[in-house]
């Protein structure tokens, strides 16, 4: 044991030579600190927001990224031939709006829709006046085009041609609607639509080239499907939501909601300022008039709304700041007040919260002129960062309090910072080194959060041991001088105060005459000594906290099988944003059909084969084939199109052709016939030619899946990797890519990154345990609790609507050190306790250190209650996954650990202490003589035990003295180690 701790000793001696001389010059400490921290904190000026959702929840070495990409280069979004369905890369600048109905329920009504009309209207003319444009913009104005100068208008409102009566006449059939083009010319005469072309008319007869006519003045939000030559068929499944059908049919009866889309042009940096205008202008005028309206209701959503969702939630969680740093002022100053008027701190207190308000601010600073950006989650960092500075600060005082009075300022500061400041130097390190182990995952939200928390942990530790101990200095002096806490007026004390009121509101400190001479215990040490700790060490308490324990277990077992993981798009939001409004609508009513899904063939294929289209066909059908993909009518493929085309032109015939057709009049008709046709043109889009050597070659090629009926976290990241699978399964080189699978990203590597830390931290935290509290009982213990606290946090937190996400594996991974510190020190105190049994060292473990642990876990949660009630899922999220680790540590701490080290103390084969004999070779028992007031070295009734530390003794005093008071002695031999002794 001598042999291990020599690394502690060492630190320890350093520590109480720092000590004293921090309480010779405690100016410079005080005065250094705050020039350090008020030039870091000026780069708060500094200080730029990360509003990139995207970026922030994506992996880094996101596939999807990669996917995205290179399908970006290969088919870049052409704002000039628009396709929703055809937007694979990115999510575009646009305005978006789930409407509901109010009364029946049915956006389908007649009055519903006439609002629904009124309302496109409204968003469409509205008018804006830019800075930098001449005169005033509309939609029309910056909108992205379907066919030349036409922008792209919503399927459903064209089919009814922006007339609600029409709604009464029109048959929708889900999920595709179609027309009998026959039908049309033969309709009412009241019944009109205007984009039928210029002399179609009953008396004129329908050709197949009219269709292409038509075709070009409609446009569809997916894709249009050409079923004969009389009927067209349009995909209105993502425009209506919460449809009921006909029993029997596939008629739509009613539909609960309907999303109406409004994209804008972004091509340049002057049309992507003034869609950024526009967006704002879309969405204070619905703001307005969303209240309007009898019928309907509104949530809106912009591409602009998530960077200013975030900016606006960091900037509304700062009061709450406001809050809880008042809170742990209040908190401080409490926890320093006794019922002594010299002895109390609340000056003191106050100096902690500060000093760990330094740190905060300096940690941002830096951070700040390193160019490292703030995000919506680490926002969270200062109500974490506050409550574990202050936890700091008790440990200091508590060490404090247990150094005689009657030393010196200079000797009591020695002797504090020789035991606490190693403690939370153990602390700032396990809690420093946990968020390290966080910022190597591979979320930058995370990595950035646990790099602003680690860094303040250590601005927090150095000002604690600077700042705060020179504060410490001018308190102890004022203590040394019997003044007032608030006065600072000299005052009498206790014992010799004039009057009852002079007791009880001015005196206080210890006279100089007193037969104690030493401080009085906290109340709440008392508790733990008298009270707490005796209770919990019977054996029906004993037994109950077993039960209790086993219960625990088996409680946070089954949580763990209930846990969700991944953060969804609501999440990011606060509750009463519209865009929380928005996404939960979304989910609801529009999950039918999800964002399509691009599979693109990378490599030149010789598509003119027969045995290349059978294997094309046979790829796309595999994917067809999964359950979360519809079916061949939903599936843009410009082969199969291409090929029914020539076939129908009587070029080509699939069934009877079995060598394929001549290559030069493949992509001949191809360019020249078929992609500039009105039915297909919109398949120019998924074809890139290519020159190579004077021929033109397809050099990659595409088509466009529709998945569906995503509900869950899970169900969208087994359909991405189910899909990827697929595409790697191919017979030649396939990558499939859509936006969302960024986000989706993050359900795979938040598990697994969660695991990998806590494996790596939970390895470091044992081994820097083992280097500053050398005994291996400790190392085995700390193991267990960071397991139980663990398992017990993630199992809970799932019974509490908490996912597994990047915020909750933050708490799981800072749950280490925090086990660290419930767990090290109370069972290192009870295996060195000075006691024969098991139930006196787990008393005397709970008297020295129960206060500190309960105070710690008290100040951290203090520190965080003021987002309790945060409307933003992510500091709600957490305020529990904090609260979880408090409770359950501290639950550790103070009950399941002790009465587990009192069950095993027989197996710790400590060596018990007979009756008069020394505990240690290095405890001296020393004895007063009465007469001389002079220490001499003999055993006894009169014996006293103390810590005799090398080199830094401190000669006897020549006042009077009572035998059970510690007298500090010279050590003889500087190089022998340090020899402790408790009271």
């Amino acid at each position: 044991m001598a042999r291990l701790d020599c690394f502690n000793v060492f630190i320890s001696k350093q520590f109480y030579r720092y000590g004293k001389l921090l309480a010779r010059h405690p100016a410079v400490f005080l005065i250094v600190p705050l020039v350090v921290a008020a030039c870091l904190s000026s780069g708060m000026l500094f200080l730029t927001i990360e509003t990139d959702a995207t970026y922030l929840f994506t992996p880094d070495d996101s596939r999807a990224k990669d996917e995205i990409l290179e399908m970006s280069k290969l088919f870049p979004v052409d704002h000039e031939r628009f396709y929703p369905n055809r937007l694979l890369t990115n999510y575009e600048q646009s305005g978006n709006i789930v409407v509901t109905a109010k009364g029946s329920g049915n956006v389908l009504d007649e009055d519903t829709m006439e609002e629904i009309v009124q309302l496109n209207k409204l968003v469409r003319t509205m008018e804006l006046k830019s800075v930098g444009f001449n005169g005033t913009i509309t939609f029309a104005d910056i909108c992205v085009h379907f066919q030349p100068d036409e922008c792209f208008d919503d399927p459903v409102l064209k089919l009814l041609n922006y007339t609600s009566k029409n709604v009464k006449t029109m048959n929708f059939t889900y999920p595709l609607s179609y027309l009998n083009l026959a039908d049309m010319i033969t309709m009412p005469a009241d019944t009109t639509f205007d984009f039928l072309p210029e002399g179609l008319s009953e008396g004129n007869p329908f050709s197949f080239d009219d269709a292409g006519d038509f075709l070009s003045a409609f446009p569809d939000l997916s894709y249009l499907i050409p079923n004969a030559p009389k009927n067209i068929s349009i995909n209105i499944g993502a425009t209506l939501g919460g449809v009921v059908l006909y029993e029997g049919t596939d008629i739509v009866k009613s539909a609960e909601a309907m999303f109406l889309m409004y994209f804008l042009r972004s091509s340049t940096e002057e049309e992507t300022l003034l869609a950024g205008e526009w967006e704002q202008l879309f969405l204070q005028k619905l703001v307005e008039v969303g209240k309007t309206y009898k019928h309907i209701e509104l949530s809106m959503f912009a591409s602009s709304t998530l960077s200013d969702e975030l900016i606006a939630m960091a900037s509304r969680v700062m009061p709450r700041f406001c809050i809880t740093f008042s809170l742990l002022i209040m908190f401080a100053v409490g926890s320093c007040m006794m019922a002594d008027w010299v002895q109390s701190k609340p000056w003191l207190g106050q100096f902690g919260v500060i000093s760990a308000m330094l740190a905060i601010a300096s940690s941002m600073g830096l951070l700040s002129y390193c160019g490292v950006p703030f995000n919506e989650v680490t926002a969270s960092m200062p109500f974490l960062a506050i409550g574990i500075g202050i936890d700091d600060m008790f440990i200091m005082l508590a060490t404090w309090r247990k150094t005689s009075v009657r030393l010196p300022v200079e000797e009591r500061l020695g002797q504090t910072y020789s035991e606490a400041a190693v403690s939370i130097t153990i602390t700032s390190v396990t809690d420093a080194l946990a968020f390290g182990i966080g910022s190597i995952t591979k979320l930058p939200a995370i990595r950035v959060f646990c790099l602003y928390t680690g860094i303040a942990i250590i601005f927090d530790y150095l000002y604690q041991i600077s700042f705060f101990g020179a504060c410490m200095v001018y308190t102890g002096r004022r203590e040394a001088n019997n003044k007032h806490c608030t006065t600072l007026k000299q005052v009498l004390p206790k014992d010799e105060a004039t009057s009852k009121c002079y007791y009880i509101c001015c005196a206080g400190g210890v006279s100089k005459t007193s037969s104690s001479g030493e401080h009085s215990e906290h109340a709440l040490m008392r508790f733990f000594k008298n009270y707490y700790g005796p209770f919990i060490t019977t054996p029906i308490m004993k037994v109950f906290t077993v039960l209790l324990y086993m219960v625990y277990v088996a409680a946070a077992i089954l949580g763990c099988f209930h846990v969700t993981e991944g953060m969804q798009y609501k999440d990011i939001f606060s509750d009463d944003s519209y865009a929380h409004t928005f996404m939960i609508e979304r989910v609801q009513y529009f999950t039918a059909f999800a964002v399509p899904v691009g599979v693109v063939f990378t490599e030149p294929l010789a598509y003119w084969e027969k045995d290349v289209q059978l294997q094309v066909e046979n790829i796309t059908q595999t994917f067809e084939q999964n359950k979360y993909v519809y079916d061949s009518r939903f599936t843009d493929s410009w082969l199969r199109k291409y090929l029914e085309y020539l076939e129908m032109e009587e070029i080509y015939s699939i069934r009877s052709n079995s060598t394929g057709l001549d290559k030069d009049l493949f992509i001949s008709r191809l360019q020249d016939s078929f992609l500039t046709h009105p039915l297909y043109e919109q398949f120019s889009l998924d074809v890139r030619f290519e020159t190579v050597s004077d021929e033109v070659v397809i050099a990659s090629s595409r088509l466009v899946l529709m998945p569906g009926n995503l509900t869950t976290t899970i169900e969208e990241s087994n359909f991405m990797l189910e899909i990827r699978a697929l595409a790697d399964a191919a017979p030649v080189p396939v990558l499939v890519t859509s936006p969302p699978f960024e986000f989706f990203e993050q359900y795979l590597v938040v598990l697994p990154n969660t695991i990998q830390n806590l494996i790596i931290a939970t390895v470091c935290m044992c081994i820097i345990s083992l280097i500053f509290i050398p005994h291996p009982i400790s190392a085995l213990m700390i193991t267990f609790c960071i397991i139980s606290i663990e398992v017990g946090i993630i199992g809970f937190m799932s019974f509490w609507g908490v996912n597994m996400d990047g915020v909750s594996m933050i708490n799981i991974i800072l749950c280490i050190g925090f086990s660290v510190d419930f767990s090290a020190h109370i069972t290192y105190s009870f295996v060195t306790a000075p006691c024969d049994t098991g139930n006196e060292a787990a008393i005397y473990a709970l008297h020295s250190l129960g206060m500190p642990i309960v105070q710690g876990a008290l100040s951290t949660i203090v520190g965080i209650i003021a987002i309790a009630t945060s409307p933003a899922y992510i500091f709600r999220s957490f305020f529990k996954t904090m609260f979880l680790v408090m409770t359950l540590g501290l639950l550790h701490g103070i009950l399941f650990l002790p009465v587990l080290l009192t069950l095993l103390r027989p197996c710790m084969r400590l060596k018990k202490r007979k009756p008069n004999e020394k505990a240690d070779k290095n405890v001296i028992e020393i004895v007063i003589d009465p007469e001389n007031n002079k220490p001499k070295m003999e055993t006894g009734i009169e014996t006293v035990r103390l810590s005799v530390k090398n080199g830094n003794g401190v000669v006897a005093r020549d006042d009077p003295v009572e035998k059970k008071e510690a007298i500090p002695v010279e050590a003889d031999d500087e190089n022998e180690p340090e020899k402790e002794a408790f009271l």
